[in-house]
């Protein structure tokens, strides 16, 4: 993994942020190393990061974050109708989720 880091790959800036913060505990280097593929481009990561903001408080950034995501991807299936806090399948918030979801749980195989 280090020499991925070194190498600046995003992925295991990503894996390295959601080990920490979920697993050590040390959200302060958790928070760094998702921020790092946050701000390369990494999809997850920056949505990861944009709902962490709001949890610790940073609400406003958080809420910017996500919602340059969905105008980016093109991917709000409630456009202008009066549903824009619905989800389903087609909303960018769901996909990203249910991406999230089955992601992690293949990490959990590998860490039992």
């Amino acid at each position: 993994m280090d020499a991925y880091l070194k190498a600046d790959n995003i992925d295991a800036h990503f894996v390295k942020g959601m080990i920490q913060f979920f697993q050590s505990q040390n959200q302060v280097l958790g928070l760094h190393h998702i921020h790092i593929a946050s701000k390369s481009g990494h999809l997850q990561g920056r949505y990861i990061f944009g709902v962490l903001l709001m949890a610790i408080g940073e609400t406003d950034k958080g809420i910017k974050i996500i919602n340059d995501l969905t105008v980016e991807k093109e991917l709000n299936c409630h456009p202008g109708d009066g549903t824009a806090n619905t989800v389903c399948s087609k909303c960018f918030h769901f996909f990203l989720l249910t991406d999230f979801y089955t992601m992690m749980m293949g990490f959990n195989n590998l860490l039992d």
